[in-house]
């Protein structure tokens, strides 16, 4: 008996059909395909330089993957589709969360590895 909306899913002709309902989408048990990057850096350069690198950061990202970015006092969210991000930056740290999509989940390694060489480079002293 279905108690709420439901959706049908994709599947190969041989499958049984089957339905998904909405609240396990919610629930979030459908979101294995996400990958999540989390990186804490902590640095010597105070908030307003720090905010400089990581706004040169989202530049990079905006040129590289087309992600649009906006600062919200110290969060710089990054969205493009099938990703969000957010960099918090504080005077002595630096919090990166990055969400990928199942399509981009196969990038995670690489923009995990671009994302802590920009770091290494750009919070040096």
């Amino acid at each position: 008996m279905r108690t709420g909306p439901y959706h049908r899913v994709l599947r190969p002709a041989n499958e049984p059909e089957t339905e998904l309902s909405v609240a396990s989408f919610e629930s979030g048990c459908y979101a294995r395909g996400m990958a999540t990057i989390e990186i804490s850096r902590a640095h010597s350069l105070g908030r307003e330089r720090a905010r400089v690198a990581m706004e040169g950061l989202a530049k990079k990202l905006q040129k590289s993957i087309d992600a649009r970015y906006r600062w919200e006092g110290d969060d710089l969210r990054l969205e493009r589709t099938g990703a969000t991000g957010n960099i918090h930056v504080t005077e002595e740290q630096v919090q990166v969360v990055i969400k990928l999509g199942f399509a981009l989940s196969i990038l995670k390694g690489k923009v995990t590895r671009h994302v802590h060489d920009y770091l290494n480079e750009s919070l040096r002293e």
